[in-house]
């Protein structure tokens, strides 16, 4: 009861008994869409290139271990 835990990535062991871990869900598939875009864009174009940053949206997935007792999914 004195500590709550978060972790990041939501894999499959998060919500597998006994755990019930919140956690921060990622895109994977948006990340790996976009990434292969940007390194194609820069092996066709490679003087014209520059560097930048995007930014995919997470979800956060409250589960027992930040002290809920609700449980969300």
């Amino acid at each position: 009861g004195d500590i709550a835990l978060v972790g990041f990535d939501d894999i499959t062991e998060a919500f597998t008994p006994p755990y019930s871990l919140t956690t921060v869900r990622q895109d994977y598939r948006t990340i790996s869409v976009e990434a292969t875009r940007m390194l194609l864009e820069k092996i066709h174009s490679p003087d014209h290139w520059k560097p930048r940053q995007l930014l995919v949206p997470t979800q956060l997935v409250v589960r027992q271990s930040c002290g809920s007792k609700k449980k969300w999914d």
